[in-house]
């Protein structure tokens, strides 16, 4: 493949070896957007969040339908609570596409943004988004403990 194909890849990755296994993968992959997609995954899991944001960036350039991506993006927003605003409009974007199979609820999203919207110091957008959250999935625990918390 041609370089500019291969560099969000291989700049990700430090040694030349580990660099020319992820090109010779590459290739072999028919689906370039759920390959990147994963490897953001894998960056998030790893609280390397700025590598994260390289991939599913690209994965959105492989397949601007890949609503998923837009969902971590907002996730990473959160994480490092930088670029928060763009966190919430990734996460609107994730609410108004199509869901994914085995993807992050909508539930999740709503209670995600509620945290933004608490970063921000917007309390009332915040239990908005928990109620949401709650609405969509009343058993959400994490959406229940936000709200409680937001009354203290």
């Amino acid at each position: 493949p041609p370089r500019s194909t291969l560099f969000p890849y291989t700049t990700l990755f430090r040694s030349e070896k580990a660099s020319q296994a992820v090109a010779r993968a590459l290739d072999r992959v028919s689906d370039k957007a759920q390959f990147s997609y994963e490897i953001g995954l894998s960056h998030i899991d790893r609280k390397e969040y700025a590598q994260a944001k390289t991939m599913l960036l690209h994965t959105l350039q492989y397949d601007s339908g890949r609503t998923a991506a837009e969902y971590q993006l907002g996730k990473i927003a959160l994480f490092t609570g930088e670029g928060l605003e763009d966190g919430l409009s990734r996460f609107r974007k994730y609410l108004n596409g199509k869901p994914e199979k085995n993807g992050p609820t909508w539930a999740h999203a709503h209670w995600r943004m509620g945290m933004i919207y608490e970063k921000l110091g917007k309390k009332e957008d915040a239990r908005k988004e928990y109620q949401q959250a709650l609405a969509l999935r009343p058993e959400l625990e994490e959406a229940k403990k936000a709200l409680q918390d937001l009354d203290k």
